[in-house]
């Protein structure tokens, strides 16, 4: 298997023989690794098949998560103390020593079958967040892996009460430069997906996160360098009238000490400025908005 984890904690006699032939796949199995995934291509509306989807092993977990779920006799809620192997599976998500490749499993099942973990969404909302802050070790863009991350937490911030600290503000204001920093490196993405993303973090948590003011000037401060195009410009003005939106100041100065290429309030303002007479209309219009507040 991919991981390995204890499922089921202590107390489950769940007999897991059954399962037995899903995931054994050694030289005297009597089926391929393609037949072995088309006889258990687990094939309901929400699995996505993709890279991750395509292990074999992720059909089989499913079934005994599904299977476990349905055996939960008192639905749950925010409040439930976690069943045991859940623990495991967190236990497992957090540790530092655990390889990244089995985070982005875990995180992968999740998306495939939330109805398990909503009852429990307080206990991982700030693993995923923090996850998804550590994007430069498993992306290199915003691809759509990240889009449904993203997307489950978007789903689960109603049901969710995030202590406003130091440290979570910090995991959430790590995230945003993530998904900011990897939305001038779409994967077929539009932008109006990633600023609706953007908008409906901000709209729930924006005394969480700061205006991550070094990309964004990194983004506007040449439009003649190759790599910036109209579209960059358009998308960093368009991010910011967003913080702007939500009264989030657009200039900060809290990592102004630990960067060289932080840039200084004038200069800033000044870069900004610069496009309220840009030649295109969807940036000297919002650059303008900006501007004025």
């Amino acid at each position: 298997m991919l991981f390995s984890v204890d499922f089921l904690g202590e107390n489950d006699d769940m007999d897991l023989n059954q399962y037995e032939t899903e995931w054994s796949n050694t030289e005297n199995d009597q089926y391929s690794k393609n037949e072995i995934k088309k006889n258990y291509e687990y094939s309901e509306p929400f699995f996505d098949q993709d890279c991750v989807n395509s292990n074999i092993c992720m059909s089989v977990i499913l079934k005994i998560i599904k299977k476990i779920s349905n055996n939960n006799m008192q639905p749950p809620n925010q409040s439930s103390t976690m069943p045991a192997w859940m623990n495991a599976l967190l236990k497992t998500f957090t540790g530092f020593s655990t390889h990244i490749n089995i985070k982005i499993f875990i995180a992968k099942m999740i998306v495939n079958y939330p109805e398990s973990f909503v009852p429990y969404a307080n206990s991982w909302y700030i693993p995923l967040v923090k996850f998804i802050a550590s994007g430069e070790e498993f992306n290199d863009g915003f691809t759509y892996y990240l889009e449904d991350l993203c997307n489950l937490l978007i789903k689960w911030k109603e049901s969710v009460n995030i202590e406003n600290n130091s440290e979570n503000r910090f995991n959430f204001t790590n995230m945003m430069n993530i998904i900011i920093r990897f939305s001038n490196v779409q994967d077929g993405l539009s932008m109006k997906v990633i600023i609706d993303i953007i908008n409906e973090f901000l709209n729930k948590f924006k005394e969480f996160i700061d205006t991550p003011v070094e990309i964004l000037y990194t983004f506007l401060k040449s439009n003649n360098d190759e790599q910036y195009n109209v579209s960059t410009i358009n998308l960093a003005i368009q991010i910011l009238a967003s913080f702007v939106s939500n009264d989030i100041p657009e200039y900060n100065e809290l990592n102004m000490t630990t960067s060289d290429s932080y840039p200084s309030e004038n200069e800033f303002y000044s870069v900004l400025a610069n496009y309220i007479q840009f030649n295109h209309k969807n940036i000297y219009e919002p650059a303008s908005e900006v501007y004025k507040n």
